[in-house]
């Protein structure tokens, strides 16, 4: 079943009768391994993937100074990315970079709210949409935490067996 945002701008005829006339948008083609979005920068959009693909990166520092980027994540067509937005304006919290040629609808995010303001049935069906993945994503996120610590305490398992041992 394709989310309602997909619907919005796949389907020609609520793209003519809704998003044009409601929701200030722009659809861009990005080459491969072009930066979308920087970690850091604030923006008054959220990203919806038509076509394509796009890898979160997140941006940190070693105590050495050394810079590591970690992928994430990896969305794909129809998916959606900087949409906590909608919910607050804190700064990007990592890069979006895209995988392959891809073709992305910036969706300025004052417009989009003032239309579920006025759809309250539609805005309904957006924002529970958006809580169900956003959950899905944490549910994932939590899962990722789990593993790194097992792997971490199995770590700390053997460098104390092998240090044991002499």
């Amino acid at each position: 079943m394709p989310s309602i945002i997909a619907s919005l701008f796949n389907d020609p005829l609520l793209y003519e009768q809704v998003v044009k006339v409601h929701i200030k948008h722009e659809t861009l083609t990005f080459p491969e391994n072009e930066v979308i979005l920087t970690q850091g920068d604030h923006y008054s959009n959220f990203f919806f993937i038509k076509r394509g693909s796009v890898k979160i990166v997140l941006n940190e520092s070693l105590l050495s100074g050394h810079p590591i980027h970690t992928i994430v994540s990896t969305l794909s067509e129809n998916d959606i990315f900087g949409e906590f937005r909608l919910f607050d304006d804190y700064p990007a919290s990592a890069d979006v970079v895209t995988a392959v040629e891809s073709e992305i609808v910036m969706i300025d995010v004052d417009s989009f709210r003032k239309f579920l303001d006025t759809d309250h049935h539609m805005g309904y069906k957006v924002f529970r949409e958006m809580l169900n993945m956003l959950v899905i994503r944490l549910h994932r996120s939590n899962d990722t935490v789990m593993s790194l610590m097992t792997s971490a305490i199995e770590f700390q398992k053997q460098l104390h067996e092998l240090f044991s041992e002499k």
